[in-house]
């Protein structure tokens, strides 16, 4: 585990109101490790989730924002769902600066006036409203949750999701440029209907291409450069987690409507998936160009389509080692190790980006894994991050090595029933 004096982010206390299942919850939280034992829909993944909403404003979970509010609020013609924090970045020497008081609010309404959506969110920074965009990266935080071995064989949006919220936490004007394409997006698709409707001509359309173009360069770059120091850090700190030849890699396929690289035969018979020239990536003037002479030339073919063909909404990102895509032959104990491993590598480079280690939450992270196994990942998660929040249903799990410097709450109906501080120093 981080030693106290690294520099570290933490949350000092978690407020729900009308969150999932917990009409109320207040409690202050542990610098060091927290345990979260209970049966299965007790709260405990919700507890994790809240922690995750203050830093990425958004549930990596939840389909809709309207799921993560009470269902007796929602009988209410105006529900609203609280998560407030004190969030804390440590410094050198065992200095904390002063904590940084966070609030998200869910907002539904039933019958919303004028067409507008239902559902809303407002961020609050120290009691002051701000701009989603504004406060990403107040409080970072990795999260995993047994959903997220989907990341490996599911649909390529549950990947491009996580890139998002994972690069908006640390990456400057990440957020702000997926806002600005989504904008951009959305009137050229709306754009392509009225001209294939004659309402509309098609010259029209470069309006929107440059803004497009610039925007989509910059998410596609981020995403590039991000992908590149994940693969570096899994080579350098974690390839021995694996129990692979060659260690993994994520393999960045963005629809950048560009002839690939040949795919290489690799060990074991596999065909590694191709990936664009990492010069144009690493360019941006020319990324942007490119770009916009892919978009002049898509026209038509986007006229016929009715939408946008390329861009940062049709990327894909592939888990591959030793020569072989994850998602067609990995078992399911190598796919959720690659993504435990993509956590880790999460952490180190959102270490690396701020210089503070983030907050871990890990919802059944010991379930699948034998006892030599669950040691040897918890070492390297208690070095990624100094608070670091683990549920079970099993507290024999956890090992007997960690227990005396770990604060265990059982949790039942999301409430505490029972607590044990920590008996020893931190790790």
């Amino acid at each position: 585990m981080t030693e106290p004096h690294e520099p570290a982010m933490y949350l000092a206390q978690l407020h729900l109101e009308n969150f999932r299942l917990f009409a109320y919850f207040a409690r202050a939280l542990p610098r060091g490790p927290l345990l979260i034992v209970g049966p299965n829909a007790q709260g405990k993944t919700s507890l994790l989730e809240a922690v995750a909403y203050l830093a990425t404003f958004s549930s990596f979970v939840a389909r809709t924002e309207r799921e993560v509010i009470h269902f007796l609020a929602l009988r209410e013609p105006l529900a609203v769902a609280r998560v407030r924090g004190a969030c804390v970045r440590s410094a050198l020497g065992n200095t904390a600066a002063e904590p940084i008081r966070l609030e998200v609010r869910i907002i539904h309404q039933a019958r919303p006036q004028g067409g507008a959506s239902p559902t809303r969110k407002e961020v609050l920074v120290n009691g002051v409203r701000r701009k989603l965009v504004d406060a990403l990266g107040t409080c970072t935080a990795v999260l995993f949750v047994p959903q997220m071995l989907r990341l490996v064989d599911g649909a390529p949006e549950l990947r491009r999701r996580f890139l998002n919220q994972s690069l908006a936490q640390v990456e400057p004007g990440y957020a702000a440029a997926l806002a600005a394409y989504n904008r951009a997006l959305t009137q050229r698709n709306a754009l392509l209907k009225a001209v294939a409707e004659g309402r509309a001509r098609a010259a029209d359309l470069r309006v929107w291409e440059r803004p497009l173009a610039e925007a989509a360069a910059r998410i596609m770059q981020a995403r590039h450069r991000a992908l590149a120091a994940w693969n570096r850090l899994l080579l350098q700190r974690y390839r021995d987690l694996l129990n692979r030849t060659e260690p993994l890699r994520l393999v960045y396929r963005p629809a950048l409507d560009v002839p690939e690289a040949p795919t290489q035969t690799r060990l074991f018979g596999g065909e590694e998936p191709a990936e664009p020239p990492a010069a144009l990536l690493n360019d941006r003037q020319a990324l942007t160009q490119h770009l916009l002479d892919r978009l002049a030339q898509r026209r038509e073919l986007d006229l016929r389509r009715g939408n946008t063909g390329l861009g940062p909404q049709r990327d894909d990102v592939r888990f591959v080692a030793g020569g072989l895509d994850l998602a067609a032959y990995g078992s399911r104990g190598q796919v959720r190790t690659a993504v435990l491993l993509l956590k880790l590598a999460q952490a180190a480079w959102y270490t690396e980006r701020t210089n503070s280690k983030p907050i871990l939450l890990l919802d059944d992270l010991l379930a699948e894994l034998d006892a030599d196994r669950r040691e040897e990942l918890l070492a390297h998660f208690f070095q990624a991050g100094e608070q670091v929040l683990l549920t079970t249903t099993d507290e024999s799990m956890y090992p007997a090595r960690y227990r005396d410097r770990t604060e265990v709450w059982h949790l039942q109906q999301g409430q505490v029933v029972a607590a044990q501080p920590a008996s020893g120093p931190g790790l």
